[in-house]
């Protein structure tokens, strides 16, 4: 009993810190998903703004960063143009006038082409298509269509929750064996009254059974003088069930 009891109190306490690890792991790569995504979201911007150019810098107080990502100011260095993968499309009056691959080189012009032509059909606005995020702008004379390529970011973000979750399947096992060592602790109290308790019965059982054997021998004696009655049946029936 006190086993199953000690395996119950390990599983409850393994399945709490289970839950509150997960909850954390979730967290973390929500949080990450959604920083990456915002900041993606303020660049394609940043180029749409700047007629399909990526500055080498932009102003940290800008609004545009803070609102985009609020986890963090947005920083774009003079390095960043050649480390962001993206191509543009403009369009004059629905027609494309221009097409820009000179920062990727995974895409063709046509491959482009069609790209733009699928997001034409979707309308102006942010969206997803294949493995390019991409940031639809209308404006009064042109268009601009910009498309960057996140599949580092999404390499990078399974690679975090594949380490997450390992680290955190780690760390149970690692507080696994604290958690039986302080169960057998917490359990020892119950141990020790059970122990108790056992002796308690077992020294009744030998105190009670001297006058036991008294009584039932002086009933037996009462019977062979006086004769069977109903009040020595019941005390020899007494006598034997205890």
């Amino acid at each position: 009993m006190l086993k199953k009891l000690q395996h119950r109190f390990v599983a409850i306490a393994m399945f709490a810190l289970s839950i509150m690890f997960l909850v954390q792991l979730v967290a973390v790569n929500v949080i990450n998903l959604y920083q990456r995504d915002s900041e993606t979201r303020a660049i394609l911007q940043i180029i749409a703004d700047n007629n399909g150019v990526l500055p080498g810098g932009i102003d940290n107080d800008s609004t545009l960063a803070d609102f985009l990502n609020p986890f963090g100011k947005l920083e774009i260095n003079i390095e960043t143009p050649y480390s962001t993968r993206y191509f543009v499309v403009e369009l004059r009056e629905n027609v494309v006038t221009k097409i820009s691959t000179d920062h990727i080189a995974a895409v063709t012009d046509k491959a482009a082409y069609e790209y733009a032509s699928e997001v034409y059909r979707n309308g102006p606005g942010f969206g997803v298509i294949g493995s390019y995020r991409y940031y639809y702008k209308q404006g009064a004379e042109k268009a601009i269509m910009v498309f960057i390529d996140v599949t580092r970011d999404l390499q990078l973000s399974v690679a975090l929750m594949s380490i997450s979750a390992t680290v955190m399947f780690i760390t149970l096992c690692i507080i696994l064996v604290p958690v039986w060592w302080l169960s057998k602790k917490a359990l020892k109290p119950v141990e020790e009254a059970m122990d108790k308790q056992k002796q308690f019965i077992t020294d009744a059982g030998h105190e009670l059974k001297t006058p036991i054997a008294i009584i039932s021998a002086d009933a037996e004696v009462m019977e062979l003088c006086q004769g069977e009655n109903e009040w020595l049946t019941s005390i020899k029936k007494q006598t034997v069930r205890m």
